[in-house]
C-alpha cells in the first residue's frame, strides 16, 4: 500500500512538473516578435555605436515648493509641472521660480483634481490637464478661466493635436485614440483610429507625445522603438533605436484581468534581463529626445539621452545627463528633471563643448 502511494505521488509530481514547464515556455514566455509584421527601419543608418556630444553642466537649481513632481512639459518660455502633493500644476521659469499655479487643489469640484496624470499645451497656449480618478480634462485659458470636459473613462495619457482634437489613452486600452471635443456640451466623441492593433495594442508599455499639430510620436518603454502617426492613425514610420537589443529578450506575460475592469483582458511585457528601458521623452520642433540608460550586463552605468530626427526617425547623437533622473523636459540650454534618489525637481543649464566623440 505504501509502495503504491509512493508511486502515485511520484507520478503526480512528474505531471505537475511537466505542466509547469509547458506553462513557462508556451504561455508565460511568449516571445515578443510582433515587429516582424511591420516594415521596420533601423534608426541608425550610418552608425553602429552611439555618437557622443559633450556638454558642460553648470548652474544646478533645486526647485522649491514642488514636492511630488510628475508630468514635466515645456512651452516657449516656461516649464509646466504637475505636483501630486497639492494636485496643482506649477508654471516655472528657467530660473526655477514658480510664476503661476493652476488648479484649486485636491477635490472633485470645478478646477480641482484627485490625481493629475497628464498635461499638454494647445496651439492657443491653453493648458490641458487630465485627472486619472475623476475621468475629466480641465482646460485653462488662465488661472481663473477654465472649462471641464468629462471623458467618462480613466485617462492615461493626454496629447492635444489642435484645438479640436486630442489623443487620449484609456488606462485599460492603449490603442491610439483620436477624440473630438465638443466644447458646447463639455463632452467628447471618440474614434479608435489606430492601424496597428497587433503592434502592442493592448500592452502597457508606451507613451505618446505630440510631434506637431497633426502628428503623434509613440515610444515603447522596453524596446525604445519609435512609431510616428498622422492624425488619422496611419503609421508614418517605425524605427528601431540605436544599439537595439535582441527583440527576443522580451516576453509577454499571460493575460490577466484587473479588478477595476473585469470586461477587458490585458497583455503586459516583462524583460528577461536588465534592459535599458526608456524613462523619459521630449520632442521639440526638430528632434525626438529619449531618456534611457547605459547597461552592461546587469550593471547600470549612467543615464543618457538619445537624439533622433523628428521627420525621419534617424538617430543623430547622444549626450549624458548630469546625474540619474527620471522624467525630463528641455527648453533651450536648460534641462528640467527629477532626481531618481530623492524625487527632487532640479534644473540644469548646459553649454555644448562642440566636440563629438564617436565611440566604437
Amino acid at each position: 500500500m505504501k509502495k503504491n502511494s509512493s508511486i502515485f505521488l511520484l507520478l503526480l509530481f512528474a505531471i505537475m512538473s511537466i505542466a509547469t514547464f509547458l506553462w513557462l515556455f508556451f504561455i508565460n514566455e511568449t516571445r515578443f516578435d510582433l515587429l516582424s509584421q511591420y516594415s521596420v527601419t533601423p534608426a541608425a543608418q550610418h552608425q553602429e555605436k552611439r555618437v557622443w556630444v559633450k556638454f558642460r553642466y553648470q548652474d544646478t537649481i533645486e526647485v522649491d515648493e514642488v514636492y511630488t513632481p510628475v508630468n514635466l512639459i515645456s512651452g516657449d518660455e516656461y516649464f509646466y509641472v504637475g505636483d501630486w502633493s497639492d494636485n496643482k500644476v506649477k508654471k516655472i521659469d528657467a530660473g526655477g521660480n514658480i510664476v503661476e499655479v493652476f488648479g484649486k487643489g485636491k477635490g472633485e469640484g470645478p478646477g480641482e483634481f484627485l490625481r493629475i496624470n497628464s498635461i499638454d499645451l494647445d496651439n492657443s497656449g491653453r493648458i490641458w490637464i487630465s485627472d486619472e480618478l475623476t475621468g475629466r480634462i480641465t482646460i485653462f485659458d488662465d488661472i481663473e478661466d477654465f472649462e471641464v470636459v468629462n471623458v467618462k473613462i480613466m485617462p492615461n495619457k493626454l496629447v492635444v493635436l489642435n484645438d479640436k482634437y486630442f489623443v487620449i489613452s484609456d488606462r485599460f486600452d492603449t490603442r491610439l485614440k483620436i477624440s473630438s471635443l465638443n466644447s458646447s456640451e463639455n463632452m467628447f466623441s471618440e474614434a479608435i483610429v489606430s492601424r496597428d492593433r497587433e503592434l502592442w495594442s493592448r500592452v502597457f508599455d508606451s507613451t505618446f507625445m505630440k510631434a506637431d499639430s497633426s502628428n503623434i510620436v509613440r515610444v515603447f518603454y522596453y524596446t525604445t522603438d519609435i512609431v510616428k502617426y498622422n492624425e488619422e492613425g496611419e503609421i508614418l514610420f517605425v524605427r528601431r533605436p540605436i544599439e537595439a537589443f535582441d527583440i527576443e529578450d522580451l516576453k509577454i506575460i499571460p493575460p490577466r484581468q484587473y479588478e477595476e475592469n473585469q470586461e477587458q483582458i490585458f497583455y503586459e511585457v516583462s524583460p528577461s534581463s536588465n534592459l535599458p528601458q526608456m524613462h523619459g521623452l521630449h520632442i521639440d520642433e526638430r528632434y525626438i529626445y529619449i531618456l534611457t540608460s547605459e547597461v552592461q550586463g546587469e550593471l547600470f552605468i549612467r543615464d543618457i539621452i538619445d537624439v533622433y530626427d523628428l521627420q525621419t526617425g534617424d538617430y543623430l547623437h547622444s549626450f549624458r545627463t548630469p546625474e540619474p533622473i527620471y522624467y525630463f523636459s528641455l527648453m533651450g540650454n536648460t534641462i528640467l528633471g527629477i532626481r531618481q534618489e530623492t524625487g527632487q525637481l532640479v534644473i540644469w543649464k548646459f553649454i555644448e563643448e562642440n566636440e563629438i566623440e564617436r565611440v566604437r
